[in-house]
């Protein structure tokens, strides 16, 4: 799938890139959607780096000191490294959503601090047990901080809180 045309921010050039992947049977998406913002929208670099850090550090999730931001003709990167996975999903959704914004390029680390395979596969288990229905139907794999996940949820949204169960385990790498 080919998506051209123009939009008025970056969320929504992502969303519909987002939207065409889901279609059943699209394999992939070429993105040449335009980014054209209206003036009411645009900040100059100075200001984007300004509104990304108050972002940053108002986001709960985002241990925004060690985020690092650069930016550039409003294309955004983001370094640093973070001990979570859901602590770099939050910083660039963060980011994405600022208005201003032209492209956000994620360069964020997550590096675990290193926690015993049986101690995350146990905590993992007990968070999952508390978060679905159906824990007994999920086995918790972990090797070197690489968790897999095995076996039926009962419910689309008993997968997902297994999943961010997983995600949001110390040592997860």
């Amino acid at each position: 799938v080919t998506l051209t045309g123009t939009v008025s921010s970056y969320p929504k050039l992502l969303g519909a890139a987002n939207i065409a992947v889901e279609i059943a049977g699209v394999k992939g998406v070429a993105n040449e959607l335009t980014l054209e913002m209206s003036s009411t929208f645009f900040r100059n670099d100075t200001e984007l780096v300004g509104a990304i850090r108050e972002a940053l550090r108002w986001d709960i999730e985002v241990p925004h000191q060690k985020i690092e931001i650069i930016v550039r003709n409003g294309r955004v990167t983001i370094k640093g490294t973070v001990d979570y996975w859901y602590e770099r999903i939050a910083a660039v959704k963060a980011v994405e959503r600022l208005s201003g914004i032209v492209a956000v390029s994620d360069h964020i680390a997550v590096k675990p601090q290193p926690v015993g395979d049986a101690d995350v596969a146990a905590e993992i288990g007990d968070a999952i047990a508390r978060r679905t229905s159906g824990a007994n139907r999920i086995s918790v794999d972990v090797k070197a901080g690489a968790v897999t996940l095995r076996g039926r949820a009962l419910t689309p949204h008993d997968r997902f809180q297994a999943e961010k169960a997983a995600w949001s385990t110390k040592g997860v790498r």
